[in-house]
């Protein structure tokens, strides 16, 4: 059973259900505002196999806004701590890289926001999944924030505006700035929930499902290494 923190109601598990569901994964949903408390008085991490933490409009360095975050960030550690499988996506990702001791801060080249190109870099050739993908892959983003590499982390994907899109952690951890999970549907509801141009909102969803049919492989690869087959 895994657990699936979710950070807000409109950014669900996407795509990776479909993969969960491939592999008979089972999983649980947990909303993080609702850790009003210790997380011990809400979950029982022991029950869980592994970690998904998904995205979310909050930044990791608003805990005064988002008290929750800090219950998140306390879950995040024991997972990775225990040496059980975590893929973070986004906000998950930048809770991940926190986690380890890095940085989380608004980035100085902008949101990124529709389709960008990120590199795979040599360690990213090295992996498991990141290299099928190499030299570089065209992901959808949306985020402002950025992160440093944490201590002891390997960068697998880079990108010309973000230095830091994707790394792992002992092997055990994804943590991804960008979305491989977003179906189209997910992101034109986003696109609802944001005060954008016509031209802006068209920009984001020109050649959606051509892209994602690219990387769509994606989501089943890393369920399989993840959490199927976890064997480090």
């Amino acid at each position: 059973m895994l657990l699936v923190l979710r950070n807000s109601r409109v950014e669900g598990l996407g795509y990776i259900e479909n993969s969960l569901r491939k592999y008979t994964i089972r999983f649980e949903y947990f909303d993080t505002d609702k850790l009003t408390g210790d997380y011990k008085s809400f979950i029982n991490l022991d029950k869980y196999s592994g970690l998904i933490v998904l995205g979310g409009p909050q930044s990791v360095y608003e805990e005064y806004k988002y008290p929750y975050l800090s219950e998140v960030k306390k879950i995040l550690d024991k997972f990775i701590t225990s040496r059980k499988p975590v893929l973070g996506i986004c906000l998950g990702s930048q809770l991940i890289a926190n986690v380890l001791g890095a940085r989380v801060y608004k980035g100085d080249k902008g949101e990124e926001i529709g389709w960008y190109d990120v590199k795979i870099t040599g360690d990213g050739l090295k992996d498991r999944v990141f290299s099928k993908y190499y030299p570089n892959m065209k992901v959808f983003q949306w985020h402002g924030d950025t992160f440093d590499l944490p201590r002891d982390a390997v960068r697998i994907a880079t990108s010309d505006n973000y230095l830091n899109q994707a790394f792992t952690y002992n092997k055990n951890v994804y943590a991804l700035q960008f979305h491989i999970e977003t179906t189209l549907e997910d992101a034109k509801t986003w696109i609802k929930l944001s005060d954008f141009s016509k031209e802006k909102e068209e920009s984001i969803l020109s050649n959606y499902e051509q892209n994602f049919e690219k990387i769509k492989n994606i989501n089943d690869e890393i369920v399989w290494y993840l959490f199927v087959n976890n064997v480090w």
